[in-house]
């Protein structure tokens, strides 16, 4: 009988232990990333709730807020995804290349540095 109990409390000390540890890894990986993501939710909800009177401009504010919560999930599944890409050598996440579209007979695309 007490070694039971023994194996129980230890049993229980463990998981008391373990437990705590898993939910830290379970932790916001991008703090600012999901804030930015609360802060867009937050704001979606107080827009729905503005009324009509804008000119659809409330209407397109509202796509745009649903397009950057989209574009931010991505970012997060990318950067889950490719740990070692997040920052260059001077610690800052590379430029993104912005196509320099040109009116041209070849259709060619290149690319600003």
């Amino acid at each position: 009988m007490n070694k039971a109990l023994i194996y129980i409390a230890a049993s229980a000390f463990v998981i008391g232990i373990a437990m705590p540890a898993y939910a830290d890894e379970k932790k916001v990986s991008h703090p600012e990333i999901e804030q930015a993501i609360h802060d867009l939710e937050s704001s979606r909800k107080e827009l729905k709730n503005a009324g009509s009177g804008f000119g659809g401009y409330r209407g397109q504010a509202l796509k745009n807020i649903d397009d950057a919560m989209q574009e931010l999930h991505a970012a997060i599944q990318y950067a889950d995804s490719h740990p070692n890409s997040r920052a260059n050598s001077n610690g800052k996440a590379p430029e993104p290349k912005i196509p320099d579209i040109k009116a041209s007979d070849t259709n060619e695309v290149t690319y600003k540095k």
